[in-house]
């Protein structure tokens, strides 16, 4: 306020010094107008200071807007009732709805309004016939659904709906319904007709066996097992490109056609270089699985000897006269060498016994195999043995072994010998017999499956109807 005076005192003096009057008079009202603006500023600015200072004075004011403001909502529960299953709609007959299940069985049902006690009761009638918790996302289950008549509307937590039935499909041709009243239900399971299609593809070798197999429709599984009886008899390092193939099996659909399940491999043949060879698989209810493999000859496909008693290994020597590698002159090479990586397991070529079991100069870590029909085979060179010992009998397939240069070696590969009366012989020539011959009951199913496949390559179609999933189920891969 002072300073305000002062410059008004020397503002009037000077303009005395000019002039007089009017000019003074104007002046003055100037001089009063800039002094109640400037009080009125600093009374305000005084207040403001001072109720900024005192937190007692605003806290009470934010503080409970901020609190409401912040309060979590909590999330309501998601339900989808679609509006003509609402209880307000004017029918009262019951109504069907299939949906697809999300997330799991509950949840589904309760979102389209049904009490969780009422899914809870379902559940438990379901139990033994199936297990809702393998039903996957998008699964479809028909409803039948009436309006809640009891329905209290002013209680959210009432569920407009009442299921009268459930059904859906609990595995390949097999239902399974639920009916009930809300209060009590009872479940019970229905087997569908099943359809049995024998199928036989054919195909030709391109890039590699298994991939055209594949895209032919093979199934991958039933590929592995082609494989694997063929490599009994076949050497498959001569298969060429446009080579032919042909796997029978049996499809089985339900009663819309779908197929919802494949048979094992019936018959398969395979030419190479011209030659075709053709197996048939023959019922025999004293094997463990069923049945055994046979060429169209009626002689077990299985042969007393394996050809190759390792998997993935390169033919890098074979039988016969050849100079040695590590002594430099010529000599009998007795058997034939298998070039592989150190460790891969080398299998027993036929049943029998072990009679040798032990560490050479020459042949490094040796086994020898005695078997029937006075055959011998012998394994040279491991990296290591197996669990096996002198005098234990041994299966066809069993790892006696693993792949190493043990001995007077050039680098991991596994000599591999079969003797004939203690006389070596060549073990991929055709002179090792097969196991055994069919009966004259299988011989009578042979025939019938080679029938079934002549009239498969005309285009015929050949179906079979059974009752329910339960009387093929055995068939199944």
């Amino acid at each position: 306020y002072m300073t305000l005076q002062s410059a008004d005192y020397v503002f009037n003096r000077t303009n005395n010094l000019v002039n007089s009057g009017n000019i003074r008079q104007s002046s003055y009202k100037k001089n009063s107008f800039f002094i109640g603006f400037g009080s009125l500023v600093g009374i305000a600015i005084y207040f403001l200071v001072h109720i900024t200072s005192q937190d007692t004075q605003v806290v009470p004011v934010i503080k409970p807007v901020t609190r409401y403001l912040s309060v979590a909502m909590p999330d309501m529960p998601e339900r989808i009732i679609p509006p003509r299953f609402s209880p307000f709609t004017k029918t009262d007959k019951p109504v069907n709805v299939t949906l697809k299940l999300s997330n799991n069985f509950q949840d589904t049902l309760v979102r389209y309004g049904i009490s969780p006690q009422q899914v809870d009761k379902i559940i438990d009638a379901i139990k033994p016939h199936a297990n809702v918790q393998n039903l996957r996302d998008n699964h479809p289950v028909t409803l039948r659904i009436e309006k809640n008549n009891s329905l209290d509307v002013r209680d959210i937590e009432d569920m407009p709906h009442v299921v009268r039935s459930v059904i859906f499909n609990s595995e390949p041709g097999v239902d399974i319904e639920v009916t009930g009243d809300g209060e009590r239900y009872l479940a019970k399971s229905i087997y569908k007709e099943v359809i049995e299609k024998p199928v036989l593809i054919s195909g030709r070798v391109n890039s590699s066996l298994a991939r055209d197999a594949v895209r032919a429709g093979v199934p991958y599984k039933m590929i592995t097992q082609f494989i694997k009886m063929f490599s009994l008899n076949v050497d498959f390092r001569d298969l060429q490109k446009d080579d032919t193939f042909e796997f029978g099996f049996d499809s089985f659909y339900d009663d819309a056609e779908n197929r919802i399940a494949t048979g094992r491999l019936t018959y398969a043949s395979l030419t190479v270089n011209g030659k075709k060879n053709e197996i048939y698989y023959i019922r025999n209810n004293n094997k463990p699985d069923g049945g055994e493999w046979f060429n169209e000859n009626g002689m077990n496909t299985k042969p007393l000897l394996m050809k190759t008693p390792i998997d993935g290994a390169r033919l890098s020597s074979t039988f016969g006269m050849r100079r040695h590698p590590i002594l430099g002159y010529t000599r009998q090479h007795a058997g034939i060498d298998f070039a592989a990586s150190t460790g891969t397991p080398i299998y027993a070529a036929g049943n029998g016994v072990v009679v040798k079991k032990y560490r050479s100069s020459s042949y490094g870590n040796y086994v020898k195999i005695r078997h029937s029909n006075s055959y011998d085979t012998a394994y040279a060179h491991m990296s290591r043995f197996a669990r096996i010992n002198e005098g234990d009998a041994v299966k066809q397939g069993q790892v006696i072994g693993y792949v190493g240069t043990t001995g007077r070696s050039t680098g991991p590969h596994l000599h591999y010998e079969v003797h004939k009366g203690g006389i070596p012989i060549n073990p991929l020539s055709d002179k090792v017999p097969t196991v055994s011959t069919v009966t004259a009951e299988m011989k009578r199913n042979m025939n019938e499956i080679k029938t079934r496949v002549k009239k498969l390559r005309t285009g015929q179609d050949i179906r079979l109807t059974h009752k329910s999933i339960h009387a093929v189920r055995h068939k199944f891969i």
